[in-house]
């Protein structure tokens, strides 16, 4: 499955935001209302967030997930640990050195789109947050959309 953005995703120093659209499976447009509205972010604001405003709205939009705490290491290390054993086919949201992007195995999203680790530009960045799993709804745990990335935005354009 080729993995993509949602429809109205931009490029910009918004990786947050769209990491929390991912995960809540919500457009662009609405989870930038709930940041602006939320935090009071001015007219100005160009996306960048903290982690702590990211848990506030995943939950605000109603999404189970899961916070841990890992080791130092960097991005690279982690999607091959979860690949390979304990976190196959779960699905992450991992903040690193200025930047938020999902995971799942050893595929990396952000708004610049789907990466393999090894040609993503940030593999090398190193955790700095915990990590938050994203649990999948219990209507659609055993659902082919979320067995297979997790997310119905990330269905191929038709």
């Amino acid at each position: 499955m080729q993995l993509v953005l949602p429809n109205d995703a931009f490029n910009g120093p918004n990786c947050g935001v769209t990491a929390v659209a991912i995960a809540a499976q919500k457009t662009m447009a609405q989870t930038w209302a709930a940041f602006t509205k939320k935090f009071n972010k001015k007219r100005r604001w160009r996306g960048d967030t903290y982690y702590e405003e990211r848990v506030e709205i995943l939950k605000d939009f109603g999404v189970k997930f899961i916070e841990f705490t890992v080791e130092r290491q960097t991005l690279t290390k982690f999607c091959k640990e979860t690949a390979n054993g304990w976190g196959k086919d779960k699905i992450f949201m991992v903040t690193t050195t200025g930047h938020v992007q999902m995971v799942r195995n050893d595929t990396v999203i952000d708004q610049g789109g789907p990466r393999e680790i090894d040609k993503y530009y940030g593999r090398r960045k190193f955790i700095n947050r915990k990590v938050i799993e994203i649990v999948p709804p219990a209507d659609k745990a055993q659902s082919a959309d979320w067995v297979t990335f997790g997310l119905p935005l990330f269905d191929q354009r038709k």
